[in-house]
């Protein structure tokens, strides 16, 4: 068995990992071809396994579940509490929630808790395991929100006596304000994406200005739910990691069209109105966009960096609307509808862009105050 670094061992299909622990030499198996990222990846893992033993928190189940060392009991293991708690959810939540919760407790708790008896968990174990998450704010708070639901499941179910996911506190919310375009850069982003892509790019971005739809609502946009007598579009649905659900407000709503908006979708009624119900495909397959993710990287950035504008998510083209809305002189209650909010978010998001209609006016009355009264002193 050739050695690679201190206690690495790499073997045909997998990587062995030697230890001392409790005076006994240990040889325990990873899985895992010897590949050079995964040979690194053990010299890590034997790196966690040292420190464990040095600090008196060893576990064997939680390196290595599989192995004949590996304590066998019938007490339940969070892994198993997890899966019953995501199964207790499946009739409550939508699939697309359910997927974000399997995905957390896979990324962050099946290595370091999966094979572990819940109640031999401690607080430490877990507050470890979340101060050490380099995520957004919002991320941290959905991360411990799935695993305050474990724990509570746990509760219930008798597999521990203390939640210790409730002692952890959320982080602090970040607020993100709207960043809006000017009109002078949609015109400049939009006559950009006409030269460098598909006609149907352009007609996107140009309806999302216009309409303020939210991306995972705007690749979800049906030609029947159009009403060409009425100059209407009702938007109903959303796709979100390729699953259709319904709207965030889990509301559809009647959005009014311009002439403006009817002559965008008169022009795309040539790509996709007799191909299948969807308004917008990915150009390169005519297929249905699966998420948003390619919209924003493939066109939406790209655009913004040529056009040598600040970059910003793909949303703010909703907040771009919203604010052109208010600064147009549009009444905010009939704004809100179109956009799905209710008129307090509306207010308390859009709010400062109401006298936005008429920026620079007053600071001028104010300018030509201060300019009546110097010539006074004069």
């Amino acid at each position: 068995m050739r050695k690679l670094a201190s206690g690495i061992y790499p073997r045909a299909s997998s990587i062995r990992i030697f230890f001392v622990y409790n005076d006994e030499k240990y040889f325990e198996t990873l899985r895992l071809p010897p590949t050079p990222a995964n040979l690194k990846y053990a010299m890590a893992v034997r790196k966690q396994i040292l420190r464990a033993i040095d600090l008196g928190t060893f576990n064997f189940a939680e390196f290595f579940p599989e192995s004949k060392n590996a304590p066998k009991t019938d007490r339940p293991v969070f892994g198993n509490i997890a899966k019953a708690w995501l199964e207790s959810k499946e009739r409550k939540l939508a699939a697309t929630t359910l997927k974000e919760y399997r995905n957390t407790i896979e990324t962050h708790f099946s290595k370091p808790f999966g094979q572990r008896v819940m109640e031999d968990i401690h607080f430490l174990d877990v507050d470890r395991l979340m101060s050490g998450l380099s995520v957004s704010n919002k991320t941290f708070n959905n991360i411990l929100s799935v695993l305050r639901g474990v724990y509570e499941y746990g509760l219930k179910a008798s597999a521990c006596t203390e939640n210790h996911a409730a002692k952890i506190e959320f982080a602090n919310k970040e607020e993100t304000e709207p960043d809006p375009l000017t009109k002078e850069q949609i015109v400049a982003v939009l006559q950009d994406m006409a030269e460098h892509y598909d006609e149907q790019i352009e007609i996107y971005f140009n309806l999302a200005f216009l309409i303020g739809f939210r991306p995972s609502e705007g690749i979800d946009l049906r030609w029947p739910n159009l009403d060409w007598t009425e100059n209407s579009l009702k938007i109903a649905s959303a796709k979100v990691r390729t699953i259709t659900k319904d709207t965030k407000t889990h509301k559809s709503r009647i959005v009014e069209l311009d002439d403006a908006c009817i002559a965008l979708l008169k022009r795309l009624k040539k790509h996709t109105f007799m191909v299948g119900e969807h308004m917008f495909t990915y150009p390169a397959t005519g297929r249905p966009y699966p998420d948003t993710s390619n919209l924003v990287e493939k066109y939406w950035r790209p655009a913004l960096k040529r056009c040598k504008i600040r970059d910003r998510d793909a949303r703010q083209t909703r907040h771009t609307c919203a604010s052109m809305m208010l600064m147009a002189g549009c009444k905010p209650a009939w704004a809100a509808a179109q956009l799905g909010h209710s008129i307090e978010m509306f207010l308390r998001t859009y709010s400062k862009w109401i006298p936005g209609g008429d920026k620079g006016q007053e600071r001028a009355k104010m300018a030509a105050m201060f300019g009546k009264q110097e010539s006074k002193a004069g």
